[in-house]
Formats: C-alpha cells, sequence, structure tokens
C-alpha cells in the first residue's frame, strides 16, 4: 500500500467520522427540543394535578342569609 493510497484512506475515514458526527449532533439537538418540549408538558400537567388535588379553599361563610346576598335593586 503506498503512502497516497493510504493517505486516501485516512481522509476517507476523517468524511465519515465527520459526517457521523454531524448526523449525532442533529439528533442530539432533536432530542433536546423534544426534552424540553416534554418537560414544559410535565409541568403544566403537575400543575393541573396539584389543584385538583389541593383546590383552593372556598371563601369562609360570614352566615349571611340570601336575602342579604340579594343586589340593591331587587
Amino acid at each position: 500500500m503506498s503512502d497516497e493510497q493510504r493517505l486516501i484512506g485516512i481522509e476517507e475515514k476523517i468524511a465519515h467520522l465527520e459526517k457521523y458526527a454531524g448526523d449525532l449532533n442533529e439528533v442530539i439537538r432533536q432530542n433536546a427540543a423534544e426534552l424540553a418540549a416534554m418537560r414544559k408538558l410535565l409541568g403544566r400537567m403537575t400543575d393541573r394535578v396539584n389543584r385538583i388535588e389541593n383546590p383552593p379553599e372556598p371563601p369562609e361563610s360570614d352566615d349571611r342569609t340570601l336575602e342579604e346576598d340579594r343586589p340593591p335593586h331587587w
């Protein structure tokens, strides 16, 4: 094997490795975007579950009657 053939073989391997690295970078970028979307969705779902499990307290009753709660124009 001549030096020129070895050099061509090395250059081919480098080209394949650069392509492979670019492909892996794209997969990582897509996974990062998908993970960010999933984290956002999980946060919204967690908020919903917390609101369902811990509803806000109703305002305290001040023992008013329905007559007292009527608007003044009645």
